[in-house]
């Protein structure tokens, strides 16, 4: 019964340590390979749509302000369901915007700045240990400059 186990032994270490075992791990190692290649091509066009939805959501609020002649309660509530329509957290801030006077008015052909952030949480690795998995926070962000649409009379 000890020899039979001792030369078992002797197989398997032949079998790691030999060219007898190199066949087999050659394609397991490379199908591994090629799986975390397609994880992280799949988490990479996530990150694009994601990307396309912060940009599509600047690219909407800067033509209502545009049309606007201003920035109202009206954008505050288009973000509001872009997200909720979309999915994501986005945040929007206007800068590089002259107002009219002391009025939150922009006049005709007057520029301004639209910027949207988010984040993406791209996730490295969920531990069986643990119920948190290990997220790396990709930040994302969108800049569409506008120019104001409305002719805004001074009295």
């Amino acid at each position: 019964m000890r020899r039979r186990k001792l030369q078992a032994f002797q197989r398997w270490k032949a079998f790691f340590s030999g060219r007898e075992g190199e066949l087999l791990w050659e394609p397991i190692v490379i199908m591994l390979i090629i799986v975390i290649m397609i994880l992280n091509c799949m988490n990479l066009l996530q990150m694009m749509v994601k990307y396309q939805h912060v940009h599509y959501i600047a690219k909407e609020l800067a033509q209502t302000i545009e049309l606007n002649g201003q920035v109202t309660s009206d954008v505050k509530e288009q973000l509001r369901d872009l997200n909720d329509k979309l999915q994501t957290n986005a945040k929007m801030t206007v800068e590089n915007i002259r107002y009219l006077d002391s009025s939150k008015k922009i006049q005709f052909r007057d520029s301004f700045t639209v910027v949207v952030e988010d984040s993406y949480d791209m996730t490295i690795l969920t531990p069986a240990f643990s119920k948190r998995p290990v997220v790396l926070k990709i930040p994302i962000k969108s800049t569409i400059e506008g120019m104001s649409e409305v002719y805004w009379k001074d009295y």
